[in-house]
Order: C-alpha cells, then structure tokens, then sequence
C-alpha cells in the first residue's frame, strides 16, 4: 500500500479578500507603486473597494449613451455607411483599466518542494499578473482560461497578487463585462504532478455499445524537481450511482524526466453494462488517477475527473445520433451575460438559465461567440443539455476596431488550446466551432486560417467534428473555407437550405443562428402586421410588439425557419437568437438611445418568458398540452376597435370566446400561403371589448384537453411576490429570483403597470440585483427601487455566506398594497 501521508494538492478558491480600484476614479495612484510596493498597500483606502471574485466592475455603474459610444459600420446588418451606436455594448462602464490585489499566506510547509499556481477561469480583458512585485504572467483573450506559475516569486509569509485589466474601447459588439468576472483557484501541488487538463477521457463512437464501453485515458504530468522520478499510475473508477469499482488500470515503470517538458501516457479500461449519458439521462462517472513515486512509496498527486459514456454522430441520413437514437437539436445561442447580474459567474444564476430552457423544450446551447463558463458546461453535463462550444468572432479581419483580430497572429493558437484542453472531458459537447460569421468567409486566405484553426482542433480532440457559421455562404464555398469543417452551420439561410443540399449533398447542415424575432415582453402595437424592414418597427416608446412579427431583415419570424426545418430532413437542427435577452446590441434601435439590451431573447433580461415561449413549448414539448392566448385583455382605449387575438397551443383546433360568445373555432391551416397559419390560431377581426376571453383546446376526437382565461384588468392595487426557491444554502453564492407582479384587487395582472417599485431585503441575505427587463430603463442594476414594466418585476437576493436564517423580502409602492415573502437560508 502507498503511503499518502505527505501527499498535498490544496486548490483553494479566491473568492474573497480582494481589494478593486478603478483607475478611471484614481488618477493620482501609480500602477507601478502597487505593483513595486505592494507590501505596504492599505486596503483601508477610501479610493478601494473590498469586493468579492467572481466580479463584474461594471455592472453596477450607471448607463451613458458615451460610454463605448461606436461610430461603424456593422456589414453583418447590411449597413453601407458608418453612425453611431448607441448601447451597442450595454452603455454601461466597462472601458478602462483596474487593479486587484489580494493578499496570499503561504507556511513554510506550503512552500516545501512544491509547486504553486494560480488557475484564472477569466479576466476581461487584457490583464497582467503580479506575485510579490514580479510579473508572472499575461493574458489578452477575455475568454480564455489560463494558469500562470507562481512558484520562483513566492515566499512564506504574506504575498502580494496583482492583476492588472484593462478593457478597450470598441472591443466587442455586446456587453463583455468587465475585471476577473470568473473564478480564480489557488493551486499548491507537488514538484511532480498531473498538467492542467492533463486527464482526457473519451470513447471513439464503435467503442460504446449496451454491453461494454471502452474507454481511453491520455494522462499528462510534469516534472518540477531536480531528478527524474520512477512512477506508477493506477486508475479507480466510481459509478453515477456512487458505487466504487476499484481500480480498472495500472500503468507502470513510467519515468517523468525534471525538463518541466510534458510526459504523455495512454491507456484504457472497459465498463460493462455502462450507464450511459443522455438527454433524458445524463449519468456521469467518476475516474480517479493516483501518480505514485514508485522509489518513495508514496502518493504525489491524484485527481478526479467527470466523465460521460456516450457516442455521437452526424450524417445526412440520420441527422444528429446520441447513443445511436436520433435527436433533433433544439437549440437556442446564449451570449455569456446574466442580465442584471452582469458578466459575473453565478451557478444558480446560469442553473436556473438552464432550467426555463428546459422547460420549453430546450436540448442545446450555442456559446456565441466565445468560450463558456465551465459552470455552463458541469450544468449542462449534470442536466443533459447539447453544447456546441464556440472559440471565436474574428480571425484575422476586423468586426470592431480593437476585435480579436488585433491579437489572432499571437494568440490563436493559445486560445484555441486552451478551450478544447479544458472542456474536452465535457460529454455535453457535441462540436467545436472555430468561427461565427468571420469576416474572412469573403478572402481567398479564409480557407487557409480555417485549416490552420482545425488541424489545432484535431491534434487535441479527433471525437467531435468542427464546424463555423456561415452568414456568407457564397464565398465560403467559392473559396473553399467551407471544405475545412465537418458541420456547416448555416446563419439565417432557411430558404437556401434545398439549395445547398443540392449543391453539395455530402455536406451536414444545421441551422446555426436562426430566427432573430424581437419583440418586448407585454407589449403590443396597432395594427397588427409583418415587419421585417427597420423603419416600420419604430415606434417613439424603443419597444416592440411581442405579436411577435417583426424580424430584421436578414432574418425571419418564427414560422419561417419551423417551417424549412420540417421539409429540409437533413438539416439536423437550429440554434436561435437568441435564448435570453442581453446586455447590448439594442436591434433595431442603435441608433436611438436608451435602447441599452436586445430584444431578440425568447425570455427577457431578467429571465420572464415572452409570448414566443409558448410558441417553443408547444413544437419543443411533446406529450404537454401548451395553450396561450395574447395579446392580455386590458385595453382601455381600444373599445369597438380591431385587437387580433393569436393563440400558440399543440391542440388540434382551438375556439375562442368573449364574454361567454363563441368567435369560431380555429386549426392550423397549412393550405394557405402565409406560414402563420401552419403555426397560430389567428383571429384577426376581433372588437375589444373589456371583459372575458376564453380559449379552449381540443385533440381530434373532440375532447377538449385545456383552456386558457384571460380578463380584463382594474385599477392596480396589489403587490404579488413569487419566489423560484424558498429553501437556499447559507453559502454566499445561492440565490433565490423573486418575480414582483401588480394586480388589480381581484388578483389579475395589471399590463400596463409601472409604477416605482422599492424593494427591502433584511436577514440572512442580501440584494444583487432588481430590474424589470425593460430594454431601455436607466436605472442601475443593483439600487432597491425599479420602474415595473408590464406590470413586472424581478428581485435577485443572494444567501450570506455561513449565516442561517430567515431572508424577507418586501416590495412596496405608496399606492399598492406591499407584500412580503420569507425564505430560508440554512448551512
């Protein structure tokens, strides 16, 4: 038996304890002085700020229309002339430089014959790393996970780390946040040790069958010390049910030479009967790897790592097949923001993301346009969900003046590394994309770049295929740049689908950007009709009709795309734009400020469902019944006037009454031109009247399955607080989102409400954010009062770390009756 007495590998997370200074608010202080005299920096500063990390510097600062104010031209929204852009990235103030220090305590024991390093999830943007007044690192990509070795600065007693960010302006086309908005672990190891990412596991597509699963292992480690070490591996395995299995290989007579130069050893092991991941259930094991020095007799280092048995594979026959079952991907792009959270990591945050996806139907996730948080892909693996894992938005030509292209010659590779070395044991990942909408689609040297970035891929990772999405497919196939993926991603292009199959019938298609309806939640214009040209979408409120039917014109409303993907067999799914509102990018309104966030998202910024999630629920779900009627029925100026009444429902035919009379019976009628009618039930004559509607579903033998009551509102007099959670854990980190919403006396939504709204959380939590999703409110994300928009709101509370109790949470208007709801926070 080894001996693992003096085995060490403490990884610490660096949550708190960190002091931020914002230069922008500093010019007097010298980065120079912190990083030389870092020992005598004084927290106490009034100029610094005690903060935790993950942290978003920006999120909580005040919107300007001049903040990253952009004077372009955005070819891809088939512009000719450059103007401005307001709130192209959020208006809020990102653009600068900061400092984080942090003090680290090391015993002399820490320090003994070991190795120490600091593990960075991600730093926006540009950011340089100092130990005890020593540069030790840098890193440029915003996305990138990265490590840098902290061991010849390092001492006992007090140290000094320092992470210089800056953030340039005109860097990015959304909301990119802000400083070390990931999070960042300390790690103290052995002089001999696993690489970071040195445990790959993975099953080849033959290898995984009921009966047996083979699964490889690539193990990495370096050697730090002064000799080369006699080492033996040996491998345990624990079942998704937690039942250990014992070891399931040995490698041994293994020597790590002291060159620091990696050591690579494959090996393999078989499961019988494996559980299998899947969508509907997502087993993962646990693999285990102990490196044992052999002349010692004693562990050095071990790790585990998750792990999926599953196979994958894409064919124009059978689309996408997981576990040899086909699957079609129904799937939605997700930019990296948490609305009024910012930038800033939260996994309840991005879990419950996840969860209101999954109820509408939701299988997949596009990270656009850059690496994920590796908290969305461990929930994702924990929760079934697809992924198709993005790199990037520019190679070598320019989107944005200070875009990815500044850095792509010096950095493509490292990043590109980095993302398929980290997320690779994910069995969520399906592809890799190397590119959205690159530019370089339109040059000769696009194919090239497009080789260059996939042969980095496969060298890494032979088990997924690769693949880009295309917006100019034209020049992509003209240059051969398409010929370099496994996968094309087609952006926007329903109605070429045909036409590219036929071109090239060996090519597998997806849809990989989609739809792009925008619309406001609870909002609604007259008249009522299709709008795909910008001008006929204004409207002097920066909103937009959620009769959900307007799209830009590169785009196309919902049915456009439902409807080439149910004749287009060998286009094995879509991923539409977008999931949920976001930071940024106000289309159509760039040009008109306050439009700060989008309005593309089938949720809003704070995570309320909009009219088009039901329209999902209802083709996504099956085996659920889904009835909606809108638009809501509180019209107080509209009486005898024409409102069209739309139901998105699953049911065979639909009938709708007002005030207890029948206004017909309705199906979807595929026999007409305008796809409209092969996805809604649509009443276009109807007169308001205040009162009752009523809309009843039947299947085909008559049975009616569901109804749906909506009436008209009174005056607003109630606050009414619901809460997704009422029991959370006294981490500091789980949070509880709190939907506020004004009734009349009866109870009923009050639409068109807006009143001030303030909010008071005491006990045993705290407020992060309260916002509305209005996309052009001003008001800052983290103050306790917000206009209600539509009628609602929502309260972000946090736990406080180790402190069990109650939290209440009390909204209040001077002319509404409040309300209060408790929730429990325990260890």
């Amino acid at each position: 038996m080894e001996n693992s007495s003096k085995y060490q590998r403490n990884v610490s997370i660096l949550k708190n304890d960190w002091y931020f200074l914002n230069m922008t608010n500093a010019n007097d202080i010298s980065i120079k002085s912190i990083i030389n005299n870092g020992c005598e920096f004084d927290g106490e500063n009034c100029a610094w700020q005690k903060v935790c990390v993950p942290h978003d510097w920006a999120i909580t600062g005040d919107f300007c229309r001049f903040n990253d104010l952009q004077i372009t031209k955005i070819t891809q929204d088939g512009e000719e002339k450059a103007h401005e852009h307001n709130g192209r990235t959020g208006g809020l103030p990102h653009v600068g430089s900061a400092i984080y220090c942090r003090v680290i305590t090391f015993s002399a024991n820490d320090l003994d014959q070991k190795t120490v390093f600091f593990d960075f999830d991600g730093v926006m943007s540009c950011c340089e790393i100092y130990f005890n007044g020593k540069k030790i690192g840098k890193n440029l990509y915003g996305y990138t996970s990265f490590r840098v070795d902290a061991t010849s600065a390092a001492k006992e007693g007090d140290n000094l780390l320092v992470v210089v960010v800056e953030n340039l302006p005109e860097a990015s086309r959304w909301y990119p946040g802000a400083g070390i908005y990931r999070k960042v672990t300390l790690n103290i190891v052995e002089q001999v040790h696993f690489s970071q990412w040195g445990i790959f596991a993975f099953c080849d597509r033959e290898q995984v069958s009921a009966g047996q699963a083979t699964v490889n292992l690539q193990l990495e480690c370096q050697n730090f010390s002064q000799k080369a070490i006699d080492c033996m591996l040996k491998v345990n395995l624990t079942t998704p049910d937690n039942v250990k299995l014992g070891t399931v290989a040995i490698l041994e007579n293994i020597k790590i030479n002291n060159d620091q130069e990696v050591a690579s050893f494959l090996t393999n092991f078989n499961i019988q009967n494996p559980q299998l991941w899947g969508i509907d259930n997502p087993q993962q094991y646990i693999i285990e790897v102990v490196l044992i020095d052999v002349n010692a007799n004693k562990i050095i280092d071990k790790q585990k790592v998750l792990f999926g048995v599953r196979s994958i594979n894409f064919s124009n026959e059978n689309g996408f097949e997981l576990n040899n079952k086909c699957v079609e991907v129904r799937g939605v792009c997700m930019h990296h923001d948490l609305g009024p959270l910012g930038a800033a990591v939260n996994y309840r945050a991005i879990e419950r993301q996840i969860e209101l996806l999954q109820s509408m139907g939701c299988n997949a996730i596009r990270t656009s346009h850059n690496p994920p948080a590796v908290e969305l892909l461990d929930i994702c693996d924990k929760k079934g969900v697809l992924v198709i894992d993005e790199a990037f938005d520019e190679w070598r030509k320019k989107k944005v003046k200070n875009g990815y292209h500044t850095i792509f010659e010096e950095n493509a590779e490292y990043d590109l590394t980095s993302l398929i070395r980290r997320d690779r044991n994910h069995p969520c990942v399906i592809a890799w994309s190397i590119g959205n909408e690159i530019q370089d689609q339109d040059i000769a040297e696009g194919a090239a770049t497009a080789k260059y970035l996939a042969d980095i891929v496969k060298k890494l990772d032979k088990t997924r295929p690769i693949t880009i999405g295309f917006d100019h497919p034209d020049d992509a196939i003209k240059n051969k740049l398409i010929d370099e993926v496994d996968l094309v991603g087609w952006n926007y292009k329903q109605h070429r689908y045909h036409e590219f199959h036929n071109l090239n019938k060996n090519w597998i298609c997806y849809g990989s950007e989609t739809m792009s309806t925008v619309s406001s939640r609870g909002i609604y214009h007259f008249p009522v009709k299709e709008q795909t040209m910008w001008h006929e979408s204004y409207s002097d409120d920066l909103q937009l009709s959620s009769y959900d039917l307007i799209a830009p014109p590169w785009a196309c409303l919902m049915e456009s795309e439902f409807h080439y993907q149910s004749v287009s067999p060998f286009i094995f799914g879509q991923f539409v734009w977008t999931g949920f509102d976001y930071i940024g990018e106000p289309t159509p309104f760039g040009e008109q400020w306050p439009a700060r966030s989008s309005y593309f998202g089938i949720f809003d910024l704070v995570g309320l469902p909009k009219d088009r999630f039901y329209m999902f629920k209802s083709l996504w779900c099956e085996g659920e019944d889904v009835l909606h009627i809108l638009p809501h029925w509180t019209w107080y100026g509209r009486v005898g006037m024409k409102t069209p009444v739309h139901v998105y429902a699953n049911c065979h035919e639909v009938e709708l009454f007002l005030n207890d009379r029948s206004l017909g019976r309705k199906n979807k009628d595929c026999t007409l031109s305008n796809l409209l009618y092969h996805y809604r039930f649509i009443w276009e004559d109807v007169l308001y009247e205040h009162g009752e509607l009523i809309a009843k579903g039947y299947d085909k033998n008559n049975n009616l399955i569901l109804e749906q009551k909506i009436q008209t509102a009174g005056h607003p007099n109630n606050i009414k607080l619901t809460s997704d959670r009422l029991k959370l854990a006294a981490d500091g980190e789980d949070m509880a989102f709190i939907t506020v919403e004004i009734t009349d006396r009866n109870g009923i939504l009050c639409p068109h409400a807006n009143n001030l709204l303030v909010v008071e959380v005491t006990g045993a939590g705290q407020l992060v954010a309260f916002d509305a999703g209005n996309s052009c409110s001003l008001e800052p994300f983290n103050t306790p009062q917000v206009n209600a928009f539509s009628g609602k709101a929502m309260v972000f509370v946090k736990t406080l770390a180790d402190i069990s109790g109650e939290i209440s949470v009390v909204v209040k208007n001077d002319d509404l009756i409040s309300e209060e709801i408790i929730i429990n926070s325990s260890k």
